[in-house]
């Protein structure tokens, strides 16, 4: 099997819901290597995107959110 039908087997299963930690699992293959295929599979099909980082909103110990309502 070469690398392009590889690329889009994970890239297609990842699209449909699982995890690069399962892709991994199932082919083998070291999990940064997954998630490098990931990436280039979609920005074949949907051209380069750009890092995106998320921060996650801090969180008080009685559960509420310390952010004001809008």
């Amino acid at each position: 099997m070469d690398i392009r039908t590889i690329m889009d087997r994970i890239g297609m299963e990842h699209a449909g819901g699982q995890s690069a930690t399962q892709l991994a699992a199932r082919y083998r293959m070291p999990l940064d290597t997954v998630r490098r295929l990931i990436v280039a599979y979609r920005d074949e099909r949907l051209g380069p995107v750009s890092d995106v980082e998320f921060i996650a909103p801090r969180i008080r110990r009685d559960g509420r959110h310390p952010g004001g309502g809008c």
